[in-house]
């Protein structure tokens, strides 16, 4: 099983970062969020902070874990996934883009909440979530 990291990206000015991904590199083209896997020897809390650099390298101000994981099998990469959530507190800025996504947003929670792709879930848990953060 594969151990991953999602991160719930908020700025200080209360709008969440949504991240159009590479199609060319992700397989996909959805809006979604920083989210990777967590390497040998790495604590989750560390991937999150790793994969929120390499995706945005945006300044961390604050990470939480919130307690809520995943457990599902991804027919993308063909791997069961164990996935972590964290959420995180960042300065509101322009994101510098990895190759895996092409273009940014921050939006309010209710626009962040329409357009974030959600792998066919029940969205209301996507909306639970973000009311804990």
């Amino acid at each position: 099983m594969g151990d991953k990291i999602f991160a719930l990206i908020k700025s200080d000015k209360d709008n969440y970062l949504i991240l159009k991904m590479n199609k060319k590199v992700m397989l996909l083209d959805e809006w979604y969020v920083v989210t990777g896997g967590v390497e040998k020897e790495e604590s989750f809390e560390e991937a999150a902070l790793r994969e929120i650099k390499e995706e945005t390298d945006l300044e961390v101000l604050k990470i939480e874990d919130s307690r809520v994981v995943f457990d599902y099998h991804c027919r993308q990469w063909n791997e069961d996934a164990h996935e972590k959530v964290f959420f995180v507190l960042v300065k509101e800025k322009d994101p510098v883009l990895s190759e895996e996504h092409i273009e940014f947003k921050w939006l309010s929670k209710e626009k962040f909440f329409e357009k974030v792709y959600w792998y066919g879930q029940d969205r209301k848990s996507l909306m639970d979530l973000l009311e804990k953060f």
